[in-house]
Formats: structure tokens, C-alpha cells, sequence
């Protein structure tokens, strides 16, 4: 338990560094919004139960600065034909799983995390605003919400919410994993783009099985400047 209490100062830490360099207005500093439709769900190992998906939502709000082979204009515009990146952002995450076991229990499991994702992209240059972007990175993330619905296969459904985390046969507050990401901007300020989460952390307190988040985004972002 101390371990996890622990963990989970680390997301609030990183935040509190993410605000203070919102306040940051350097030229090559660049604030967005983003939001996203995920199709998520779970690895297990150690386990008779089969994972299926469920469908969540995320929004956030992100800094993007360029940090490399930066060629600007008497406009400040980028005149690079690429350069990398380094964005950084906060976003509520809804991930989860459908689970079925041999029992013909059916359970539909959903958890929202406060998310704290990191990319180091590469931009490369098409057209006068138009770039494609690919990045590898982290994310830390911390849970607050959760919600189930279980179907015991003779008629009897029970749902309810997580009163709590961290609690056995629940699940852990804390993930952290890989995040890639690949997309274009359509616009000086839009850009669309595919996320993936790899989750490392066992998710699940238990003993006996493992599972691990899994989800892909569909994204949309807004830069403001």
C-alpha cells in the first residue's frame, strides 16, 4: 500500500510542473486542446477470462514545444522541412473491458484515470501547413472514477460504481505505460491523429491474475498559438 501511495505522488507532482509551464510564453511553445474516442481493453495472463472492448472518451489540454532544427521566418513562422518535438499534456482517460468467463458471467468494467501522456515527435514537413507527426512516449496515470455492470447469465444484472481502489479483486488507482502516436495537420491549427497505450502496470489487485490497459484513440487537437 505505501508503494502505491508513493506511485500515485508522482502524477500529482508532474502536474503541478505542467500547470507552472502553462504560464510559459516562449515563441516556440505551442498551447492545445485535444479530444479523442478510444476503443479500449485488457491484457490478461494467469486467467480463464476472455477480454472484449469498450468505447471511452478523453479530453485534455497539452503543450507542444519545438526543441530541434528550428528555421523561422520574419513572421515567426517554422520554415523547417522537419524538426522534433517534445509535447506534454493532461487529458481524463476513460479506458476499461468487457470481460467474459466460463461461468457465463459477463462483466463490463469502466475506469476514468487522470492522465499525464509525454511524446517525443518527429514532424516532417508535406506542405505549407501540413505535417505529419509520429512520436513515442509515456504516460502516468492516476484513477478517481469507476463503474461496472455485471451480467450473471440467469437473469440477474448487478452494476454499481468502485467505492474505492486498491482494495483486493479491485482495481489499482495507479497505471503508467508506452504511448505511440502517428497523424497529420490538416490545418495551421488542427491536427488529427492515432494514439495507442501500451500498458505495463498490473491494474488488477490480485494475487493470481494480471491485466494490463490497452487503447487506441482516434484524436482531434486545436492549437492555439
Amino acid at each position: 500500500m505505501k508503494k502505491t501511495k508513493l506511485f500515485r505522488l508522482v502524477p500529482i507532482a508532474l502536474i503541478s510542473v505542467f500547470f507552472m509551464s502553462c504560464y510559459i510564453t516562449k515563441d516556440n511553445i505551442h498551447k492545445e486542446v485535444n479530444a479523442s474516442v478510444d476503443i479500449s481493453t485488457m491484457h490478461y495472463s494467469g486467467s480463464n477470462i476472455t477480454s472484449g472492448a469498450t468505447v471511452g472518451f478523453n479530453a485534455g489540454f497539452a503543450l507542444t514545444e519545438d526543441i530541434e532544427n528550428q528555421a523561422f521566418n520574419s513572421k515567426g513562422k517554422n520554415t523547417a522541412h522537419s524538426f522534433f518535438s517534445l509535447k506534454e499534456g493532461i487529458e481524463i482517460a476513460g479506458k476499461g473491458t468487457h470481460e467474459n468467463d466460463f461461468g457465463g458471467i459477463s462483466s463490463t468494467n469502466n475506469i476514468y484515470y487522470l492522465e499525464l501522456p509525454a511524446t517525443l515527435n518527429y514532424n516532417f514537413k508535406l506542405s505549407a501547413d501540413n505535417w505529419l507527426r509520429t512520436g513515442l512516449g509515456v504516460y502516468l496515470a492516476d484513477a478517481f472514477y469507476g463503474h461496472y455492470s455485471t451480467n450473471y447469465g440467469n437473469g440477474d444484472v448487478e452494476s454499481g460504481r468502485y467505492r474505492g481502489f486498491n482494495t483486493t479483486d479491485n482495481f489499482a488507482s495507479f497505471d503508467y505505460g508506452l504511448r505511440a502516436v502517428t497523424g497529420l495537420s490538416v490545418s495551421k491549427n488542427i491536427d488529427l491523429y492515432i494514439s495507442y497505450d501500451f500498458g505495463l502496470y498490473n491494474v488488477i489487485v490480485d494475487n493470481y491474475n494480471k491485466q494490463h490497459n490497452r487503447s487506441i484513440g482516434l484524436n482531434i487537437s486545436y492549437r492555439f498559438r
